[in-house]
Protein backbone atom coordinates (compact mmCIF):
# COMPACT_ATOMS: atom_id res chain seq x y z
CA UNK A 1 0.00 0.00 0.00
CA UNK A 2 2.96 2.38 0.60
CA UNK A 3 4.54 1.73 -1.83
CA UNK A 4 1.34 2.65 -4.08
CA UNK A 5 1.28 5.75 -2.11
CA UNK A 6 4.86 6.95 -3.22
CA UNK A 7 4.21 5.81 -7.17
CA UNK A 8 1.39 8.08 -7.10
CA UNK A 9 3.30 10.99 -5.44
CA UNK A 10 6.16 10.14 -7.97
CA UNK A 11 3.91 10.29 -10.67
CA UNK A 12 2.46 13.70 -9.57
CA UNK A 13 5.73 15.33 -9.24
CA UNK A 14 6.74 13.74 -12.55
CA UNK A 15 3.65 15.48 -14.16
CA UNK A 16 3.99 18.26 -12.71
CA UNK A 17 7.61 18.51 -13.90
CA UNK A 18 6.64 18.27 -17.15
CA UNK A 19 4.42 21.25 -17.33
CA UNK A 20 7.04 23.34 -16.20
CA UNK A 21 5.17 23.96 -13.03
CA UNK A 22 7.53 24.45 -9.69
CA UNK A 23 6.45 22.52 -6.67
CA UNK A 24 9.23 21.57 -3.40
CA UNK A 25 7.76 18.93 -1.37
CA UNK A 26 8.86 19.99 2.66
CA UNK A 27 6.99 16.90 4.59
CA UNK A 28 5.24 13.39 3.52
CA UNK A 29 2.40 12.37 6.03
CA UNK A 30 1.50 8.90 5.85
CA UNK A 31 -2.02 8.26 7.68
CA UNK A 32 -1.36 5.66 10.87
CA UNK A 33 -4.80 4.42 11.38
CA UNK A 34 -5.29 2.72 15.03
CA UNK A 35 -5.76 -0.94 15.01
CA UNK A 36 -8.91 -2.32 15.33
CA UNK A 37 -9.08 -3.64 18.73
CA UNK A 38 -11.56 -3.12 22.12
CA UNK A 39 -9.84 -0.02 22.99
CA UNK A 40 -10.93 1.68 19.58
CA UNK A 41 -14.61 0.23 19.98
CA UNK A 42 -14.68 1.98 23.82
CA UNK A 43 -13.05 5.33 22.53
CA UNK A 44 -15.69 5.35 19.33
CA UNK A 45 -18.79 4.18 20.56
CA UNK A 46 -20.43 2.76 24.11
CA UNK A 47 -19.50 -0.88 23.35
CA UNK A 48 -17.18 -2.19 26.02
CA UNK A 49 -15.42 -4.75 23.14
CA UNK A 50 -15.08 -4.78 18.68
CA UNK A 51 -16.96 -7.45 19.05
CA UNK A 52 -20.09 -5.89 20.24
CA UNK A 53 -19.78 -2.74 17.91
CA UNK A 54 -19.60 -5.01 15.00
CA UNK A 55 -22.64 -6.59 15.78
CA UNK A 56 -24.41 -3.42 16.06
CA UNK A 57 -22.99 -1.65 12.72
CA UNK A 58 -24.33 -5.41 11.19
CA UNK A 59 -27.59 -5.09 12.54
CA UNK A 60 -28.61 -1.47 12.00
CA UNK A 61 -26.98 -2.32 8.22
CA UNK A 62 -29.42 -5.04 8.25
CA UNK A 63 -32.28 -3.12 9.04
CA UNK A 64 -31.49 -0.73 6.80
CA UNK A 65 -31.26 -2.76 3.81
CA UNK A 66 -34.06 -4.30 4.97
CA UNK A 67 -36.54 -1.37 5.55
CA UNK A 68 -35.38 -0.57 2.02
CA UNK A 69 -35.69 -3.43 0.21
CA UNK A 70 -39.08 -3.24 1.86
CA UNK A 71 -40.04 -0.01 0.19
CA UNK A 72 -38.69 -0.68 -2.85
CA UNK A 73 -41.04 -3.79 -3.38
CA UNK A 74 -43.95 -1.88 -2.02
CA UNK A 75 -42.88 0.90 -4.51
CA UNK A 76 -42.36 -1.70 -7.54
CA UNK A 77 -46.01 -3.44 -6.66
CA UNK A 78 -48.36 0.23 -7.22
CA UNK A 79 -45.38 1.32 -9.88
CA UNK A 80 -46.59 -1.81 -11.42
CA UNK A 81 -50.58 -1.34 -10.79
CA UNK A 82 -50.04 2.28 -11.89
CA UNK A 83 -49.38 0.36 -15.11
CA UNK A 84 -51.88 -1.65 -15.37
CA UNK A 85 -54.49 1.09 -14.80
CA UNK A 86 -52.96 3.50 -17.14
CA UNK A 87 -53.76 6.78 -14.65
CA UNK A 88 -51.45 9.35 -16.04
CA UNK A 89 -51.84 12.10 -14.18
CA UNK A 90 -51.67 15.94 -16.08
CA UNK A 91 -52.57 19.52 -15.78
CA UNK A 92 -52.10 21.97 -13.23
CA UNK A 93 -52.09 19.38 -10.64
CA UNK A 94 -48.71 17.94 -11.88
CA UNK A 95 -47.49 21.71 -12.72
CA UNK A 96 -47.60 22.28 -9.14
CA UNK A 97 -46.33 19.37 -7.85
CA UNK A 98 -43.51 19.56 -10.01
CA UNK A 99 -42.55 23.03 -9.12
CA UNK A 100 -42.80 21.69 -5.15
CA UNK A 101 -40.15 19.46 -6.21
CA UNK A 102 -38.17 21.91 -8.30
CA UNK A 103 -38.11 24.41 -4.93
CA UNK A 104 -38.10 21.74 -2.24
CA UNK A 105 -34.56 20.60 -4.45
CA UNK A 106 -33.11 24.12 -4.44
CA UNK A 107 -33.89 24.31 -0.80
CA UNK A 108 -31.44 21.23 0.03
CA UNK A 109 -28.57 22.17 -2.06
CA UNK A 110 -28.87 25.76 -0.96
CA UNK A 111 -29.00 24.23 2.78
CA UNK A 112 -25.70 21.87 2.15
CA UNK A 113 -23.91 25.08 0.72
CA UNK A 114 -24.26 24.20 -2.84
CA UNK A 115 -24.89 26.44 -5.87
CA UNK A 116 -27.87 25.28 -7.43
CA UNK A 117 -26.38 26.29 -10.83
CA UNK A 118 -22.85 24.72 -9.84
CA UNK A 119 -24.95 21.45 -9.17
CA UNK A 120 -26.58 22.09 -12.84
CA UNK A 121 -22.82 21.96 -14.39
CA UNK A 122 -21.62 19.66 -12.06
CA UNK A 123 -24.22 16.68 -12.66
CA UNK A 124 -24.31 17.87 -17.01
CA UNK A 125 -27.60 19.26 -16.80
CA UNK A 126 -29.88 21.65 -18.08
CA UNK A 127 -32.36 23.49 -16.03
CA UNK A 128 -34.52 22.17 -18.63
CA UNK A 129 -33.38 18.14 -18.14
CA UNK A 130 -33.53 18.76 -14.53
CA UNK A 131 -37.51 20.11 -14.72
CA UNK A 132 -38.16 17.51 -16.83
CA UNK A 133 -37.05 14.64 -14.63
CA UNK A 134 -38.82 15.88 -11.71
CA UNK A 135 -42.15 16.35 -13.55
CA UNK A 136 -41.86 12.48 -14.35
CA UNK A 137 -41.13 12.05 -10.95
CA UNK A 138 -44.19 14.23 -9.88
CA UNK A 139 -46.27 12.32 -12.29
CA UNK A 140 -45.45 9.65 -11.04
CA UNK A 141 -46.01 9.99 -7.19
CA UNK A 142 -49.27 11.81 -7.80
CA UNK A 143 -50.36 8.12 -10.05
CA UNK A 144 -49.52 6.33 -7.36
CA UNK A 145 -51.69 8.11 -4.88
CA UNK A 146 -54.24 8.01 -7.30
CA UNK A 147 -54.58 4.52 -7.41
CA UNK A 148 -53.50 4.10 -3.78
CA UNK A 149 -56.57 6.03 -2.66
CA UNK A 150 -58.69 4.31 -5.19
CA UNK A 151 -57.71 1.13 -3.97
CA UNK A 152 -58.78 2.20 0.09
CA UNK A 153 -61.59 3.19 -1.01
CA UNK A 154 -62.78 0.05 -2.89
CA UNK A 155 -61.39 -1.90 0.09
CA UNK A 156 -63.09 0.46 2.41
CA UNK A 157 -60.17 0.96 4.22
CA UNK A 158 -59.97 3.48 7.27
CA UNK A 159 -57.14 5.28 8.84
CA UNK A 160 -57.87 5.52 12.90
CA UNK A 161 -56.95 8.10 15.29
CA UNK A 162 -54.24 5.59 16.38
CA UNK A 163 -52.68 4.81 13.28
CA UNK A 164 -52.26 8.56 12.65
CA UNK A 165 -51.15 9.65 16.32
CA UNK A 166 -48.58 6.59 15.61
CA UNK A 167 -47.29 7.98 12.03
CA UNK A 168 -46.91 10.85 13.83
CA UNK A 169 -44.97 9.09 17.10
CA UNK A 170 -42.81 7.59 14.63
CA UNK A 171 -42.01 10.63 12.53
CA UNK A 172 -40.39 12.02 15.95
CA UNK A 173 -43.32 14.13 17.04
CA UNK A 174 -44.35 14.63 20.75
CA UNK A 175 -47.50 13.87 22.26
CA UNK A 176 -48.64 17.28 23.22
CA UNK A 177 -47.87 18.67 19.35
CA UNK A 178 -50.09 15.33 18.35
CA UNK A 179 -52.82 16.62 20.48
CA UNK A 180 -52.54 20.11 19.09
CA UNK A 181 -52.39 18.99 15.98
CA UNK A 182 -55.35 16.66 16.36
CA UNK A 183 -57.16 19.49 18.00
CA UNK A 184 -56.90 21.80 14.99
CA UNK A 185 -58.07 18.85 12.37
CA UNK A 186 -54.76 18.19 11.16
CA UNK A 187 -55.41 14.76 11.57
CA UNK A 188 -58.33 14.40 9.03
CA UNK A 189 -56.37 16.75 6.14
CA UNK A 190 -53.42 13.89 7.10
CA UNK A 191 -56.00 11.11 6.95
CA UNK A 192 -55.96 10.49 3.34
CA UNK A 193 -52.17 10.78 2.62
CA UNK A 194 -51.92 7.26 5.18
Amino acid sequence: MRNAQVSRIYKILTLLESTRQGMTVKELHEKVLPPLDDDLAKAVSEFDSLADLRASVEERLRSFVEADVDRQFREDVVDELVKATGVDPQGLSVEVRTRDLIEGFVRTLQRRGIDPNAYLRATNLTGAELEARLRGEAKQSMAREIVLEAAADQLKIDVTDDEVRAELQEQGEEDQHIDEFFERGGAERLRPDL
